[in-house]
């Protein structure tokens, strides 16, 4: 059966505890919060844990974007050595034909 708690008023709110529960209530403008009177720490709501996901997924992605960007990095940097190596293989080709073997 339904049971009135007593409750206060405190910084715009209701407050009062639930026996059943076990927790404090405090009903605010748009929400109801709960908290856990031997720990202090509110219990997260539907909005709490929005808030969490959303920045969770945030952090997801920042992290897929400095993936992508290390692996761009580290294909670019293949290129330019591969190039690079291009290079001296044809310089050498180039000494080699006008001074013979012994530019190697």
């Amino acid at each position: 059966a339904w049971e009135p708690i007593g409750t206060d008023r405190e910084g715009g709110g209701l407050v009062g505890r639930s026996a059943v529960l076990g927790l404090d209530l405090r009903a605010e403008a748009r929400r109801l919060r709960l908290r856990d009177p031997r720990t202090g720490l509110w219990l997260p709501d539907h909005d709490d844990t929005r808030r969490e996901r959303d920045a969770a997924q945030a952090r997801a992605t920042a992290a897929e974007d400095r993936a992508r960007a290390a692996e761009a990095a580290r294909r670019a940097s293949e290129d330019r050595a591969a190039a690079a190596e291009a290079e001296v293989a044809a310089l050498r080709a180039r000494l080699n034909d006008q001074h013979g073997e012994e530019a190697r």
